[in-house]
Order: structure tokens, then sequence, then C-alpha cells
């Protein structure tokens, strides 16, 4: 996910401010949420 932020921040011709940030640790949060969801689905379905 963090090379998705940098690149959109790169071509948009954006700065890394305190918005953007803000918003890196609530795409990570989201990132590790799916992924606890996704394994804990795998694993009822064993």
């Amino acid at each position: 996910s963090f090379i998705g932020v940098f690149l959109g921040l790169f071509f948009t011709g954006l700065t890394m401010n305190a918005g953007s940030m803000l918003c890196m640790v609530m795409l990570v949060g989201i990132v590790v949420n799916n992924a606890i969801l996704l394994l804990e689905s795998a694993m009822l379905k064993m």
C-alpha cells in the first residue's frame, strides 16, 4: 500500500504532509483489517 501512496503522490505532484501521512495510516489499517478477515475466512473453510 505504501508503494501506491508514494506513486500517487509522485504522479499528482502533491507533497508528503500531515494529511497524507494520516491517510497512509488509515490505509494501512484497512489493509490489515482486510488481511485478518481473509485469513479468518480461509481458516473457517478448512
